[in-house]
């Protein structure tokens, strides 16, 4: 519902090797964002359409990455999805696509 909040995670897979960059994409009806974006030993980027409302927990380091977005609005409807990349041991890279959500939002009256 709109007003809402709600969270994404991503479990980062240490067994795939080190995690080099981490993505969290939204996929709306006419355009895809990133909103949120890290690199090993870049700064963290943030959506300027959602920096006032996402809140982000952990990192390359972390189990777990976790992402809230606030006071939900139509326009947030969309396919969420995470890419990862790890470099491996033999130093290859490999880009992982993680969890997808799709997101309804809803305004009270419909």
């Amino acid at each position: 519902m709109e007003n809402q909040s709600m969270e994404l995670s991503c479990s980062l897979q240490r067994n795939l090797g080190s995690l080099t960059h981490l993505h969290l994409y939204h996929r709306g009806v006419q355009h895809q964002i990133t909103l949120l974006s890290m690199a090993d030993g870049g700064e963290v980027r943030l959506s300027p359409d959602h920096r006032g409302r996402m809140q982000f927990r952990g990192g390359l380091h972390s189990l777990h990455v976790n992402v809230t977005i606030s006071h939900l609005e139509h326009s947030d409807t969309g396919l969420y999805m995470w890419e990862l990349s790890y470099r491996e041991m033999d130093n290859t890279d490999l880009i992982h696509s993680d969890t997808k959500v799709f997101l309804l939002v809803e305004g009270t009256g419909t």
